[in-house]
């Protein structure tokens, strides 16, 4: 009498149950107090020359060495201070060359007092052979050679140069994300994926649909911050999707000096000799607008402003509609915050 076959599959013995479900379970394991945490699949996107990258090696750096991020250059209880716990870190890069990527985070060691002998932070650039998300078995190799070495977090930049030529507009990144949450987890370890925003359309959406590629990717992550940059040294991270619902935008502040001295062609050395990211008072929001509102009229004292006027001065803190505006002008008149007067053509005049 022959014996049935039993079925099997892959998902055979990866089935969890009550007793794992009600077994006790550590809190969240914070690398960085409410940013990022471990195991966690995290992006930071943003458009070319935002510093992204750079904000990040400095992050990195700080969870080395135990130290907060972004602390202020000078206290100041408005900026957000993240607490962070030392472990090891690992930046591999698909993208700069390791030129760059070495000179960069030499910046950033040498700013935070990083030893030479350390082995708590590391790089790599351009790995050969080539690797790449796609492939499951490459994923798990991988994985257990992080967990083996006993690194925390994890740095890929970019997402663009781990998809192995896949479309990013397309589902085709469904199962290169799948593996890059399989590898946060397996390794118990923090990956940040350094990505690229959408090119301006015009059209206002939510923070996430700025991130370039299919919205499959959005979906697959933990947590997912914009970083821009206005041209200045400072910086501005918005959380597109987090784990903490405590968390508000943030601003950094970036401070470097360079190598002294000039080249063999007698031009000054423009290569990083320190760096690093202080943080800074957060950017306004809409839940400001009461307080922009007044500041700006007692800058304005003795003259009296149009509605357009504060229109005009408001919208370049913080997106709001007019509608949203009259409201709150008529709101702080009313208790007694601001002053109006009618002016010629019967048009308000507002004042401190």
């Amino acid at each position: 009498m022959s014996q049935a076959t039993i079925p099997t599959h892959s998902w055979a013995g990866q089935i969890q149950y009550p007793d794992t479900h009600l077994a006790p379970k550590n809190p969240t394991d914070w690398i960085v107090y409410e940013l990022v945490a471990r195991p966690s699949l995290n992006i930071y996107f943003g458009a070319p020359g935002s510093k992204k990258s750079m904000l990040m090696m400095d992050m990195m750096t700080c969870v080395a060495t135990g130290t907060p991020f972004l602390k202020p250059e000078y206290p100041d209880p408005k900026v957000i201070t993240f607490p962070t716990q030392q472990v090891k870190c690992l930046w591999a890069d698909f993208d700069q060359g390791n030129i760059l990527v070495s000179r960069r985070l030499e910046a950033f060691e040498r700013e935070y007092g990083v030893d030479a002998s350390s082995k708590m932070i590391g790089s790599i650039s351009m790995p050969y052979p080539p690797w790449s998300a796609v492939s499951a078995a490459e994923v798990k190799s991988l994985a257990d050679w992080l967990a083996y070495e006993g690194i925390g977090m994890l740095f890929l930049d970019a997402l663009s140069g781990i998809s192995g030529g896949k479309d990013e507009n397309s589902s085709e990144m469904l199962p290169i994300m799948h593996n890059l949450h399989y590898l946060a987890e397996r390794a118990n370890l923090a990956v940040g994926l350094i990505h690229h925003s959408r090119k301006e359309s015009g059209v206002k959406s939510r923070l996430g649909e700025k991130m370039r590629g299919f919205s499959g990717i959005e979906a697959a992550i933990d947590t997912a911050f914009s970083i821009e940059n206005d041209g200045s040294e400072y910086v501005y991270v918005y959380p597109a999707k987090a784990r903490s619902d405590r968390l508000r935008p943030f601003t950094a502040r970036f401070w470097f000096e360079h190598h002294p001295g000039l080249d063999k062609y007698g031009n000054p050395i423009r290569d990083l000799k320190v760096a690093r990211f202080y943080g800074e008072e957060p950017p306004r929001s809409i839940a400001d607008l009461d307080d922009i509102v007044v500041e700006y009229l007692e800058d304005s004292a003795p003259d009296k402003c149009t509605v357009a006027q504060i229109e005009i001065h408001v919208s370049s803190v913080v997106t709001v509609g007019k509608n949203k505006l009259r409201d709150t002008l008529n709101k702080l008149w009313l208790n007694g915050d601001i002053k109006k007067d009618v002016g010629s053509h019967n048009r308000h005049l507002y004042y401190v």
